[in-house]
């Protein structure tokens, strides 16, 4: 089984040890497209254009496949094809035994199964890549976890689980830090709880207008008697 792990710093793994890809960035970040498009056949045309927008039509075609190449030496020899590419197009072959994280995260996200979906989400798509074509599907799945996360807060919160709560509000500011909303529904909830020293923490790190109320409230509270 071929695990490719595109959240954060991109990852491969083979029957569960390490693969180290000794290939070209650009051929790293051409696997990790067709990865996410592995139900799709890709225009060998339209991928040369993404990946090489600057050169003419010969040499882009040529460094796809090039990079195509790079691709195919570095993952592990089968007796089948990783990639299925002919002269006109290149896809994923979708019998290979492979492993997706991020398609995995859409999957569970789509079957309401939030818990287990945003377990995956280790980092943003591809860390450290800035490739132009990365931007949007970054900013989707990001939208998406953010989503995620907020309705597993929301969930936690009614049902009085502060501790479970208060855990995905943390990994939720930490993808969105200025929701004050969540922010000040942490201080809530850790001071319901008796941690008044941790939502006088909590308040600081955010600029509300009714942030320093609150801090002054929790403190006047942690003196009395």
């Amino acid at each position: 089984m071929l695990e490719i792990r595109l959240f954060g710093r991109p990852q491969l793994h083979f029957n569960g040890v390490p693969l180290s890809l000794r290939i070209p960035r650009r051929a790293v970040s051409l696997l990790a497209y067709i990865a996410l498009h592995s139900d799709e056949q890709l225009a060998r045309d339209a991928l040369a254009f993404l990946f090489w927008p600057d050169l003419p039509e010969t040499e882009a075609r040529s460094k796809l496949r090039s990079h195509l190449h790079y691709i195919t030496q570095g993952l592990p020899r089968q007796d089948f094809p990783w990639l299925l590419a002919d002269k006109r197009t290149v896809r994923w072959n979708a019998e290979a035994p492979t492993w997706i994280d991020v398609k995995d995260f859409e999957k569970l996200a789509n079957a309401k199964e939030s818990a287990r979906a945003v377990e995956l989400y280790t980092g943003d798509l591809l860390s450290g890549f800035e490739d132009e074509w990365i931007a949007a599907p970054r900013a989707r799945l990001s939208e998406r976890q953010i989503e995620l996360l907020t309705g597993l807060f929301e969930d936690l919160r009614k049902q009085g689980d502060r501790a479970r709560a208060i855990q995905y509000a943390q990994q939720l500011l930490a993808l969105d830090p200025w929701r004050e909303d969540v922010m000040a529904a942490v201080i809530a909830m850790r001071t319901e709880t008796g941690d008044r020293a941790g939502a006088v923490q909590a308040s600081a790190v955010i600029n509300a207008p009714s942030t320093p109320a609150i801090a002054a409230s929790i403190c006047r509270h942690h003196r009395d008697p």
